[in-house]
């Protein structure tokens, strides 16, 4: 309608102008010898290069401003589309956050159960255990990671396409926080060195690091249900230490029992404010 309403004035404005130039012409024509009366003092004749030119330079303007009310008015339409794109992208996150969040809880807990391991031959000899920086782990416990939902980067990748700029970093960041998580879990699962009664050595420091990875990508999903339910944008989503504690808790991950993890947290993330 806007549009219809910008093209109708544009040809309004142009007829008025075609108009002026009309009589511009004929009143000038007036002050010629040899067609009707001379009129040497009419004013149109002396400055009608001046009123050509200022008439010249109105109808420039006109017409920019003709074409910036079109400009915006796509520019509106085009914003439209890209917020009902990304409502219509939204509708499937929460969904995909809550599957991204117990996929990072069931890892961090399956890693602490590794972690928490102990065979029965460090049981029976824990003063004949060669080394204490790494655990004895059968192999069928790292086979025992859940999968990560197979939807979830298809799903971030739309919303990735119509959200905001500082959503979207944050959601890419996500997809890629993902894929990083999966990539260092698979490595410790299929390249731990063997020992000699055929349980695998992880060292406990991978495992810590492996864990911090699982409740990193648990709070980054977390930050992002906000956004997901509602668009609510925050100008920051990245996790902060309160985030990575309730992470830590929602995955069984005790200050007590694993104080190196927590500390790393303090070391490595920021504070963050509280609540309002």
């Amino acid at each position: 309608m806007r549009k219809g309403f910008a093209l109708l004035s544009s040809f309004w404005f142009g007829a008025a102008m075609g108009a002026a130039a009309v009589v511009l012409a004929f009143l000038a024509a007036k002050s010629i010898p040899g067609t009707v009366s001379p009129i040497p003092d009419n004013l149109l004749y002396h400055y009608q290069t001046l009123i050509g030119g200022a008439g010249a330079l109105i109808a420039a303007i006109v017409t920019v401003w003709v074409i910036w009310k079109q400009i915006e008015q796509q520019y509106e339409l085009e914003e439209g589309r890209r917020l009902r794109q990304s409502a219509a992208a939204r509708t499937a996150l929460p969904d995909a956050l809550d599957d991204l969040c117990k996929y990072a809880q069931g890892c961090a807990r399956q890693l602490a159960k590794i972690r928490d391991y102990r065979s029965v031959e460090d049981m029976m000899y824990p003063t004949m255990k060669a080394d204490e920086s790494f655990v004895r782990v059968p192999p069928g416990m790292l086979r025992e990671f859940p999968q990560a939902p197979p939807s979830v980067i298809s799903v971030l990748s739309r919303c990735v396409e119509s959200a905001d700029e500082s959503a979207a970093r944050e959601i890419s960041l996500l997809g890629a926080t993902l894929q990083i998580q999966e990539a260092r879990l698979q490595a410790v699962a299929e390249n731990g060195e063997e020992g000699s009664d055929g349980n695998r050595l992880i060292l406990f420091h991978s495992i810590d690091n492996l864990i911090l990875d699982a409740v990193d990508l648990h709070a980054r999903a977390s930050n992002l249900f906000g956004f997901g339910r509602s668009g609510y944008n925050r100008t920051d989503f990245a996790p902060t230490q309160r985030n990575m504690s309730t992470a830590l808790f929602l995955c069984d991950i005790d200050d007590d029992e694993y104080p190196n993890i927590w500390d790393a947290v303090r070391r490595n993330y920021p504070e963050g404010k509280p609540p309002a």
